[in-house]
């Protein structure tokens, strides 16, 4: 026996027995009883410790067994571990990976938002107006400059940009974007706006970045004054054109420095110099000592700054008397902008500064007697309008409370006619003032002319069909568009029907064709009434020119339609001419206009001729002096189902407006303690009437009266006799103006 040196065992003890072959002589057993017991019991521990060894050798397989299983696991562990091991180093480089990709795309962020911050900062710093519009053209994003145009506010993101108001001229903008998003190319257009900017209006594709047609980008770039460069640089081209054309005058040459160099034979002839003493002097030897100074100033002030240089002064004639002359020289420049010389001329204005005080005085005259006409004119249109507004506003009672009875009802008919034509009357009167004056501006549009034309047939129905005459239409299938003003328009074939109305029998013809000729639309009014003689053909154009038929009684009237027609005309930049074969057998007026331009903006007539439609009653305060007028307005908006107030001063109006809160106020200007104007801006200032629609009805008509309505406040301006049909449309759009 002897302890184990297996380190596996423990502190066990290791028990060795020796085997001996059944030759070998073995030890022979004692003998005796006690001896055979003891044998017999060495015997039996001997067979124990044969099954203990035996015992002991399976536990030591089974040990050995499990501790190869115990490598093993330990194997399989230690590979665990290593790979273990492995996917920590994959993972931490996987973690360094995605914390190199984080810190790189918060590099990208913090790049990109500098790049947004920059683009934006770019893009104030340009003052460029732009506009990102999506595909159904609604607001994605603005530029600062883009909200003094649009009016556009941060809480405008999403809205259709077709809503917003803008003060551009760009009628055909919508239109525009639609077709660069269906056609893809850009639109690109000069446009002057209300304030008489001028902007390069671009219109382009909005590309994402996978090239997708998202939307239009609209950009707005002023340029005001590139636009005024370029009238400058053509204005002086043409008075260069102008000196070259006006040689014949005195024209002289210099060199850069304003050095004569060159002989005027011109100046020589004038002034009696020798080219020698021109040369030396420069000119200023022939110059009046008075003048001198004051204009050798001006030329060396033009040669330091070289600008054209313009001065009047005198020169001695070569006769001894000295004359005034107007001098103009002009900078000569190569490619390269280098200034090479100076083209000067003189002009002999003896003549004109002789007359020009006396021309001063007749012209001082000639305004303070226009000023008079025109306030004689402003007055006799009031004095003569105030009387026609109850005369009218009690035709339109009649017309409502009249019984069916056919004889009252002619003399309503009549006693109309004779209002409207007294109406006209005054009109007419007063817009040949105003054409003749320069005050008539068009409020031009491309409207079709054949609209036009049946909208002045059916203004002057009742005057054709009242005389019995046969209208035949003739006008062309398709539109024949022109640049104009659309009540204007109207006014001149109104007038010519007229014209043809009064000058032919009852029951003759009348024949209104349209057709179109090159770039003109041609307008032809013809009838088979009572002609015109040789030598009328172009006076019946004049002012007060009157054709008298021969045996019959005169033709009412100023003799001013026509002479309204062929201004008008003139102003849009037509022409008219009278033709006829003679006395009694007709004849006919041809107005030729041109063709609108492929840009000019459209208009519709259908809301300055249609009838307006319901309107639900309005309460309305009427001010006016006059008794009649006021009592008969308001019977007949009474009526029509509104709530009406009067009041026949100022003052009497605002304790009125106080107290019953109207949605429209339809005033007169000439009031008796305040003016109208006066009024409107103590409506304005009442909390019961700050939103309410303001509208002038007064017999002061001309475009200074319009001007100071719309300062003080008032919405509309009408001209008494009142258009019933004016004043219904405005009621029916009270509702908005009021939500305004």
């Amino acid at each position: 026996m002897r302890p184990s040196t297996d380190p596996e065992l423990g502190n066990l003890q290791l028990v060795i027995f020796d085997e001996y072959e059944a030759s070998e002589t073995a030890p022979s057993p004692p003998a005796g009883p006690e001896a055979a017991e003891a044998h017999a019991e060495l015997e039996a521990t001997r067979e124990r410790l044969r099954a203990v060894v035996e015992q002991y050798e399976t536990s030591q397989e089974e040990l050995r067994a499990g501790n190869e299983e115990l490598q093993s696991v330990n194997e399989e562990l230690r590979s665990t571990l290593e790979e273990l091991e492995t996917s920590k180093e994959e993972l931490q480089s996987m973690n360094e990976e995605l914390q190199a990709a984080n810190q790189e795309n918060r590099h990208k962020v913090e790049e990109l938002s500098q790049l947004t911050g920059d683009l934006q900062n770019l893009m104030a710093a340009t003052e460029i107006a732009t506009l990102f519009l999506d595909r159904e053209l609604r607001i994605l994003r603005v530029t600062p400059r883009t909200r003094e145009l649009f009016n556009i506010r941060a809480s405008d993101r999403g809205r259709p940009f077709t809503e917003l108001r803008h003060r551009l001229g760009y009628d055909q903008l919508e239109q525009d974007a639609l077709r660069v998003l269906e056609k893809l190319a850009p639109i690109e257009r000069e446009i002057q706006c209300e304030t008489g900017d001028w902007y390069l209006t671009r219109i382009n594709p909005y590309r994402s970045s996978s090239d997708q047609i998202q939307g239009v980008v609209l950009t707005f770039v002023e340029i005001t004054r590139l636009k005024n460069a370029e009238l400058a640089a053509r204005d002086s081209e043409e008075k260069f054109r102008a000196l070259v054309t006006a040689s014949a005058q005195i024209v002289w040459t210099t060199d850069a420095e304003g050095n004569v160099v060159e002989d005027s034979p011109s100046w020589r002839a004038f002034t009696g110099q020798s080219f020698k003493q021109f040369r030396r002097s420069g000119g200023a030897g022939a110059v009046h000592p008075d003048d001198r100074e004051a204009a050798m100033k001006k030329w060396r002030d033009s040669l330091a700054s070289k600008t054209p240089f313009e001065a009047e002064f005198r020169i001695r004639h070569v006769s001894g008397q000295w004359r005034w002359t107007h001098a103009r020289a002009v900078p000569l420049r190569d490619d390269a902008g280098k200034l090479r010389g100076w083209v000067g001329m003189n002009a002999d204005v003896t003549e004109r500064k002789t007359t020009e005080l006396a021309q001063r005085e007749a012209e001082a005259a000639l305004r303070e007697a226009s000023r008079r006409k025109d306030e004689f004119l402003a007055m006799l249109g009031h004095e003569l309008r105030n009387p026609l507004a109850p005369l009218r506003n009690a035709m339109a009672i009649f017309d409502k409370r009249l019984p069916p009875d056919p004889e009252l009802r002619r003399i309503r008919d009549i006693s109309e006619r004779q209002v409207l034509h007294l109406t006209r009357l005054v009109d007419e009167l007063l817009d040949v003032a105003r054409i003749s004056s320069g005050r008539l501006q068009l409020k031009t549009k491309r409207v079709d002319l054949r609209d036009l034309i049946n909208a002045a047939v059916t203004n002057r129905d009742s005057v054709i069909k009242g005389r019995g005459h046969e209208l035949t239409l003739a006008l062309t299938p398709q539109p024949i568009d022109v640049e104009g003003d659309e009540v204007r328009l109207v006014q001149i074939v109104s007038n010519l029907l007229d014209n043809a109305a009064k000058y032919t029998p009852e029951h003759g013809r009348i024949r209104v064709a349209l057709r179109q000729e090159g770039h003109h639309a041609i307008l032809s009014v013809a009838d088979n009434g009572i002609g015109l003689a040789p030598e009328a053909l172009t006076s019946v154009f004049d002012v007060f020119a009157r054709v008298e038929p021969s045996g019959e009684n005169p033709v009412s009237g100023l003799g001013l339609g026509l002479t309204l027609v062929r201004r008008l005309v003139e102003l849009h930049g037509g022409a008219v001419e009278a033709h006829s074969e003679g006395l009694g057998k007709g004849a006919e007026f041809v107005v030729r206009l041109p063709l609108a331009t492929a840009d000019a903006p459209h208009a519709s007539l259908a809301a300055a001729f249609s009838e307006p439609g319901p309107i639900p009653p309005r309460r309305i305060l009427l001010v006016d002096d006059n008794r009649d007028a006021i009592y008969s307005l308001k019977l007949l908006l009474e009526m029509e189902g509104h709530s009406v107030f009067k009041a026949l001063d100022g003052q009497s109006a605002l304790e009125t407006a106080a107290r019953e809160a109207p949605e429209v106020v339809v005033l007169d200007i000439g009031l008796p303690d305040m003016n109208g104007y006066e009024l409107a801006r103590r409506l304005r200032g009442l909390a019961a009437t700050s939103k309410a629609v303001l509208v002038a009805a007064t017999g002061f008509g001309q475009q200074q009266d319009r001007a100071r309505s719309a300062e003080a406040g008032i919405d509309y301006h009408l001209v008494k006799p009142l258009d019933m049909n004016s004043l219904r449309r405005i009621l029916g759009k009270t509702r908005r103006l009021t939500e305004r």
